[in-house]
């Protein structure tokens, strides 16, 4: 297929059905509240925990986790049991930028057990900058934490300090294939306009891959390739 407005039209189309009405419910969302944000992930949840496999539903809970500041644990219980009408509260007094979100929970597991994540990380998996900074402290040193504290900026240091001593209980790679498909997905919504054929084709591919992570003979070099589909992207509007 050469025509690369009929191209974009297939490439859309084959879009998977749960992660479109995902998408469609997020941006319809608001995020301006504690309340809102509850709202919002409540009704992501419900969208999500109509499919029936629970590593899915784990997959895409980890993206609406990473969009709306809410602890990326409290969605996970959600979608592991599947409840059709989930409830989701937040703290009034929170604050969303530096919540326990899902970017948090993958610093934490770098901080604390560097080689158990290390591989799957990358500065572009991260849309919180001072959750960017601190990674980019931390993997400066390959994982010495007292040489990225003294390398951090204040805001970063905290934030390490902080997952040097959260109590985590949570699969390294899962944590992973959760940032890297809510950052892939974040990607892609931006480039809704593009019309290259070569990037429409590398667009239609990314989509491919993600479906793949939720397979566990195809998870690792899928997560790979989009590590790297990932960093080019980023890169061209770094």
């Amino acid at each position: 297929m050469t025509n690369p407005e009929a191209l974009a039209a297939a490439i859309k189309d084959a879009k998977p059905f749960l992660g479109f009405r995902l998408q469609r419910t997020l941006d319809a969302g608001s995020i301006a509240s504690p309340e809102a944000r509850s709202r919002t992930a409540q009704q992501a949840m419900a969208v999500i925990n109509e499919h029936p496999d629970k590593n899915v539903r784990k997959i895409y809970a980890g993206e609406v986790a990473s969009h709306v500041g809410i602890p990326a644990a409290d969605l996970m219980q959600l979608a592991e049991r599947g409840s059709r009408r989930p409830e989701v509260r937040t703290s009034p007094t929170a604050d969303s930028s530096r919540r326990e979100n899902a970017e948090f929970v993958a610093l934490a597991i770098m901080v604390q057990d560097w080689n158990a994540i290390a591989t799957w990380m990358s500065e572009s998996l991260f849309s919180d900058d001072v959750y960017r900074r601190a990674y980019l402290a931390v993997a400066s040193v390959t994982g010495n934490i007292a040489n990225a504290l003294e390398a951090a900026d204040p805001e970063a240091r905290e934030v390490i300090e902080r997952a040097a001593v959260a109590d985590i209980d949570s699969d390294p790679f899962t944590e992973a294939k959760n940032l890297i498909s809510a950052a892939v997905r974040r990607e892609l919504s931006n480039r809704n306009r593009i019309t290259d054929p070569d990037e429409i084709r590398a667009d239609r591919d990314a989509r491919i891959l993600l479906e793949e992570l939720d397979n566990t003979t195809m998870a690792d070099a899928a997560a790979m390739e989009l590590l790297d589909w990932l960093g080019k992207r980023v890169g061209e509007h770094a």
